[in-house]
């Protein structure tokens, strides 16, 4: 059995246009390092970042992608303390659940709000 494959988010050849020109620069070869290196920062090839940060100014990152893929965990990690907390309340709601138990969960809870706050900042 062969492994799935993960959709593309590219466009499918017959939409792109056809690119058949070279546009030149010149520039030092300090500028040039710094280019490279920006680019390689947000993890695109030379001519790409370069297509972006002429026609669009403003170059997303593929970190910011991992960060919106971190955060969609601690949501998942809120979703899975909160059905905890809701198990135990409606498990022992004749006697409760210990004080100590639901603290830690609360806690819990309050430390991955923290973190997607931290990590929304980073965004």
């Amino acid at each position: 059995m062969t492994p799935m494959r993960r959709p593309s988010t590219r466009k499918p050849r017959a939409e792109k246009e056809p690119r058949q020109t070279y546009l030149r620069f010149r520039c030092s070869l300090r500028e040039r390092a710094l280019v490279e290196t920006r680019a390689a920062s947000v993890d695109m090839r030379l001519s790409d970042y370069l297509r972006a940060a002429a026609l669009h100014g403003e170059i997303r990152s593929k970190a910011d992608k991992h960060a919106v893929r971190a955060l969609a965990g601690f949501t998942g990690e809120l979703g899975r303390l909160g059905g905890l907390l809701k198990l135990w309340l409606s498990e022992r709601r004749g006697d409760g659940a210990a004080a100590i138990e639901v603290d830690r969960v609360l806690g819990q809870i309050s430390a991955t709000i923290t973190r997607m706050d931290e990590e929304m900042e980073r965004l």
